[in-house]
């Protein structure tokens, strides 16, 4: 019985892990909103906040062309796109956290936010989640197994 009881607490902690995780790496845990006027061939640095692996978006408009690039030192920069007119992209959040919004040719009036997301819960809250839902299965159809066993032996003496 006791066996039984724990199975079902186990189950009971990985099904509540399931919404809980859900809820808590799909929270906002930095918004920036900005507005940049680019000289041509000008760039500006833009900060945000957030753990490394986190699920950063930028979404914006820009009158002219632009360059977003993450930097990322020591590898350099990671490129996300030219963009001009509306544009949103995504990316994972770097230990550097810095983004370098370039202009091109032309002067560029960019408004934009950044957006970040605590993702990187995830994949633990999952994993968690998991562990406890397969050794409760499992201590399940262990105390299944006793249960079964014990009846038999129960009707053999009998």
């Amino acid at each position: 019985m006791k066996l039984l009881l724990i199975s079902v607490l186990f189950l009971l902690v990985g099904i509540i892990m399931i919404p809980f995780t859900i809820y808590y790496s799909n929270t906002t845990v930095y918004s920036n909103h900005f507005h940049l006027s680019l000289s041509d061939l000008g760039g500006s640095t833009v900060s945000y906040k957030g753990s490394t692996g986190d699920k950063v978006i930028i979404c914006g408009y820009s009158t002219s062309s632009i360059k977003i690039i993450v930097l990322n030192p020591p590898l350099g920069g990671i490129y996300l796109g030219q963009f001009n007119g509306n544009f949103t992209t995504s990316f994972d959040a770097t230990p550097f956290k810095q983004i370098v919004i370039e202009g091109g040719n032309y002067p560029a009036n960019v408004t934009a936010s950044i957006e970040t997301y605590n993702t990187n819960f995830s994949g633990i809250g999952y994993t968690i989640a998991g562990i406890f839902l397969v050794l409760g299965l499992i201590l399940l159809w262990y105390s299944y197994a006793l249960s079964l066993n014990k009846s038999k032996i129960h009707k053999s003496k009998l």
